[in-house]
């Protein structure tokens, strides 16, 4: 019997099977939600529950959002703004809300 993947969630570093995350992937210079897990590029995984995402999308300290934190973290460069990361939260949250 073949395993699952496991991945681990960027906000609360919990292990769960990849089908039970959802993955965001950097493409051209955007961080996008890949809702059918199957985009090129580096995933990073978040929880399919609301209080995760709103978790990872909270302020932390000088109105830095935790994610972009982590993004920077990845010494990346990718330029993403609080709006974009809004909209970002919220198509997250509608995809658990379904």
């Amino acid at each position: 019997m073949l395993q699952e993947p496991e991945r681990t969630c960027i906000c609360c570093r919990s292990k769960k099977s990849k089908h039970n995350l959802l993955r965001l992937v950097i493409d051209k210079d955007r961080l996008v939600f890949d809702k059918e897990q199957k985009n090129n590029g580096r995933g990073y995984y978040i929880c399919k529950q609301s209080s995760c995402i709103k978790s990872c999308f909270e302020e932390k300290g000088k109105n830095t959002i935790r994610l972009k934190k982590f993004i920077k973290s990845l010494k990346i460069k990718i330029e993403i703004t609080t709006g974009q990361l809004r909209e970002l939260e919220e198509l997250l949250i509608e995809e658990v809300a379904d």
